[in-house]
């Protein structure tokens, strides 16, 4: 299987590009290696108008590469990419197959744009970790979802302790703040728990901060950074984001699979990944988050226990990239070619 991949050479992206490069039943290459473009005030315009400018110039390079040797072309997420672009793939190679994989929910308007919506009917496989998105993504024009758990890089994401490490904390949270999720912390720190917030969406105007035992770094982390944080604090919090109506997120995943303590809001999907009070533990309210918290910082052998059943889970259930490769080549070998005369249309 030869497969073109879509995408600049970031984030978790990336991580899938290199799981599909190190996979033997395919050969991958980037369209495109250009990164970190910078947007201007006109892109930003027309990402607000759902019209977003094409950024990496995908479009031109797609229609312009020859394509006969090439199997699949896969696009990450494919808000840029004209619902044109792909009819004309479509016409000029009939077996080609099209997939679009995302981790964000891709139903959902503030994540889609026009071209994507319109250029659904096009894909023949559009991947997702939302299981909602299953049936919405059908309903406005996607012929086949594929939903699969959140995964975790095994070169990124593993143990890294460190006895001196300067990320040795109580309670950790790396992420993008939000209302609901800062306001659970701050309730943790107004009742005696010290926990260490590290984000690149801090805004002091926005997020109001009287307590000592909140500590704001601005800017997140990455890479080894982000496991050695992980791995060398007692407590990792995983909250999940309202507006994407997440019932698992990938830090659900990252964390214990880099060896930390994880404390996450209660789904079902987070019951389904790890098992209650002994891979993982779950709250549902502010309430349950600190007593859980104080119970954890409190037993040593309990967290260390959690930490290290999750992570052997993690490793036991198959939820790495060099996994979620596997089952997506699977996914896409079983398309059947199918008459794209509508597509034509």
């Amino acid at each position: 299987m030869k497969i073109l991949f879509v995408h600049p050479p970031i984030g978790n992206a990336f991580e899938l590009f290199n799981a599909f490069k190190e996979n033997a039943e395919c050969s991958i290459e980037m369209l495109s290696y250009e990164k970190n473009k910078t947007l201007s005030l006109i892109d930003k315009i027309r990402h607000k108008l759902k019209v977003p400018s094409d950024l990496y110039n995908y479009n031109k390079l797609l229609l312009s590469k020859d394509l006969a040797n090439i199997n699949v072309v896969f696009i990450v997420k494919g808000t840029m990419i004209y619902p044109k672009t792909l009819k004309k793939i479509k016409h000029r190679y009939r077996n080609i197959k099209i997939v679009s994989w995302a981790l964000d929910n891709m139903y959902v308007w503030h994540n889609r744009s026009l071209f994507y919506t319109l250029g659904l009917k096009y894909y023949d496989l559009v991947s997702t970790t939302k299981t909602n998105n299953v049936e919405e993504l059908t309903r406005i024009g996607a012929k086949k979802v594929f939903f699969h758990d959140n995964t975790y890089s095994k070169k990124v994401h593993r143990p890294l302790l460190n006895k001196n490490s300067k990320y040795s904390h109580d309670v950790l949270f790396i992420g993008s703040l939000e209302k609901e999720r800062f306001e659970s912390m701050r309730f943790l720190a107004e009742h005696g728990i010290k926990v260490h917030i590290y984000t690149d969406s801090w805004q002091e105007s926005v997020f109001n901060n009287n307590s000592t035992n909140l500590i704001i770094h601005p800017g997140g982390l990455y890479g080894d950074d982000y496991a050695e944080a992980i791995s060398n604090s007692k407590i990792n919090l995983c909250f999940l984001r309202k507006i994407n109506r997440d019932q698992q997120t990938t830090r659900s995943i990252e964390i214990p699979a880099s060896g930390g303590c994880m404390i996450a809001e209660h789904t079902e999907e987070h019951l389904g990944l790890f098992k209650e009070d002994k891979e993982a533990v779950f709250f549902k309210n502010d309430k349950e988050l600190l007593n859980k918290v104080k119970v954890l910082l409190d037993n040593t052998k309990k967290r260390n226990d959690i930490a290290k059943n999750g992570l052997q889970r993690c490793l036991n259930s198959g939820y790495s990239y060099d996994d979620l490769a596997k089952k997506l080549i699977y996914e896409i070998n079983q398309i059947t070619v199918e008459n794209y005369s509508n597509d034509r249309k």
